[in-house]
């Protein structure tokens, strides 16, 4: 059932991608997986931070959340010095850390002590219980033998409980509780008694939550498990159920709201194939996000798939009434996706299974990708290979998720030679008249700067208050960054603070690079360089799969000296200026770097 991940044998995306011709699906495209990992901190928040005489810790509000960064003021503070974390560095945590390892809480030098009973006081008054399941993220706070309740996905307001067998980075693998001490009528099949799910399911709620709905939801075991105990054995535990409460989580599982009645002749997916859509009625309004729906007989054999399903929208359709509804997009939307991207995915037939899949079609005006699985179907007993997922499925993961998951990905049956390099062509023209038109086009865009936020803070006008920065990831990489890992770094970073927020873009530049090692090397430059103006030397920490590189670089000291320092990055990795910047362009860029011949790149 498990597919652990051999280190010895792991799959080599940029040579299949490059080999292939195709690209990845960024990363920004999954939301499901950025907001499984996003801590759910928020402002009026306790934590407790380290200080400066370590181990100590003291007490800090939440006053600012912006982004993936943290403003906090120590309590007792009355001045405005306040401090910028991440809420994943090791300074933060949850209230009562301290104290559980023997370490005293105590205040900074600078501010006077407080008493046993006003502490106790504060943390009563915030709500400091709450702080710790919030410091997690989503996909933390599911843990091996937690207990939740799963909505059937067959019969309207129903749930069963099941435990959390295995967390493989965000993904369930779920067992439902059977009756104990009660004799198995039918052994039937193992796998009948799991299921996979991510942990940001609409279908997924805490312990409890079935009865304090109004009205109360059921306890029905599932259909495919109902068969292996007499009724009278699952009547007794659904009745235990009904009194059995938990602890509310602090999850947003945002469901959009449908627009359909009964009656409505719809078109949707069928869960046990979905290779194309299927006409269907629906027969129940459950609320305002779920639907009840049975597919219509089909045409060619007149037979009914057994049962009923619960739908949400995002797999729901308005019957076509011309071709032009079932519109084709190979252009990239703002989903992120287009034809030819290249993710993994589940196999839909074989959930334990998560493959390699390109899009071959994006269908319904942008909303339904077809998906290509790049592996052998007589290996599944002739199973499809093509499925359709709508964008927004939680079964579809960016290019190395399995590997920072620790789970096996399946690789295709046969991995083409990379392509032979052949040396850049001059392209026509004079280089030089090609550098000067270029030179133009990046001067009338300066003229029109894209205009970015800030915040002062300091004084003399000066701001500490970073713009957001984009990755360009259609411009030229360098010889340095892999062009297929920049592309699936997210679009956009910021704004916030300067020097989390350079600290954010190095860290992720160099999780785009072929070595980290040596990128990381090339902006420390030799011991006696002089620093680029405007800058100032800060450590830098980045992680990179299972190794964490470390060193110490010149970063911009103030908002104003963001574009040049961009710009000598980018000249220090040999890749375009507008590789990552300030300002989102186009294709080609300003620079033309995908028309110039890589032999006259100069910067």
């Amino acid at each position: 059932m498990f597919r652990e991940t051999d280190s010895k044998d792991k799959f080599d995306w940029d040579r299949y991608l490059e080999s292939r011709e195709l690209e990845a699906a960024p990363n920004f495209a999954f939301q499901h997986v950025d907001n499984s990992q996003q801590s759910l901190l928020e402002v009026g928040m306790m934590v407790e931070v380290q200080t400066s005489q370590r181990p100590r810790f003291w007490l800090a509000n939440v006053t600012l959340k912006c982004g993936p960064f943290l403003r906090l003021k120590h309590v007792g503070r009355e001045d405005s010095n306040e401090i910028w974390t991440d809420p994943s560095s090791v300074e933060i945590h949850p209230v009562g850390y301290s104290s559980s390892r023997g370490w005293p809480l105590e205040p900074p030098a600078d501010l006077k002590p407080l008493r046993s009973g006003a502490i106790a006081s504060l943390l009563e008054e915030h709500k400091a219980a709450d702080c710790e399941a919030s410091l997690l993220s989503p996909a933390q706070q599911m843990k091996t033998g937690m207990t939740i309740e799963v909505e059937d996905s067959h019969e309207p307001r129903t749930v069963w409980p099941a435990t959390v067998v295995r967390n493989v980075g965000g993904r369930l693998l779920l067992k439902y509780i059977l009756p104990t001490n009660s004799p198995l009528v039918n052994d039937g099949i193992e796998e009948q008694q799991h299921e996979w799910l991510f942990c940001l399911s609409p279908r997924l709620h805490w312990q409890g939550w079935a009865a304090s709905q109004s009205p109360k939801w059921n306890f029905n075991p599932p259909v495919k498990i109902r068969s292996q105990f007499e009724d009278d054995n699952w009547s007794t535990m659904a009745a235990e159920l009904l009194n059995v409460t938990g602890k509310p989580w602090q999850l947003h599982q945002e469901v959009p709201a449908h627009c359909f009645k009964v009656g409505d002749c719809i078109e949707t997916l069928d869960p046990s194939n979905p290779v194309a859509l299927r006409p269907a009625t629906v027969i129940d309004v459950v609320d305002p996000q779920r639907l009840l729906i049975r597919f219509d007989p089909q045409s060619d054999d007149g037979q009914e798939t057994e049962g009923q399903f619960i739908c949400f929208v995002e797999t729901v359709f308005r019957p076509e009434v011309s071709d032009s509804d079932s519109q084709t997009n190979d252009e990239e939307n703002e989903s992120g996706f287009s034809k030819g991207m290249a993710m993994e995915v589940v196999n839909p037939w074989k959930p334990t299974e998560i493959c390699v899949g390109v899009i071959t079609t994006i269908e319904r005006s942008g909303t339904l990708l077809r998906i290509h699985m790049e592996k052998e179907s007589e290996a599944d007993g002739g199973l499809p290979l093509e499925f359709l997922a709508p964008m927004s499925s939680q079964e579809l993961f960016p290019i190395g998720w399995c590997d920072d998951s620790g789970w096996s990905l399946v690789a295709p049956p046969v991995i083409p030679p990379p392509p032979t390099e052949h040396p850049p062509t001059i392209p026509e023209g004079n280089p030089i008249e090609t550098e000067e038109k270029c030179q133009e086009s990046t001067s009338s865009t300066e003229q029109n700067p894209e205009p970015v936020e800030s915040t002062p803070v300091g004084s003399g006008g000066i701001s500490y208050w970073c713009p957001k920065i984009y990755f360009n990831f259609r411009c030229f990489t360098g010889p340095l960054l892999s062009r297929i890992r920049v592309a699936a770094l997210p679009r956009s970073v910021g704004p916030g603070p300067i020097s989390l927020m350079m600290k954010e873009v190095l860290s992720l530049l160099l999780n785009g690079a072929y070595k980290p090692g040596s990128v990381l090397k090339q902006l420390q430059g030799e011991p006696n360089d002089p620093l680029p103006p405007g800058t100032q030397l800060e450590p830098l920490k980045a992680k990179y799969r299972q190794t964490t590189y470390r060193g110490t670089v010149p970063m911009a000291s103030t908002a104003a000296d963001v574009p040049e320092y961009c710009r000598w990055v980018c000249g220090k990795l040999q890749c375009c200026p507008y590789l990552f910047a300030p300002e989102l362009v186009g294709d080609p860029c300003p620079h033309r770097c995908c028309i110039l011949a890589k032999t006259v790149w100069q910067h």
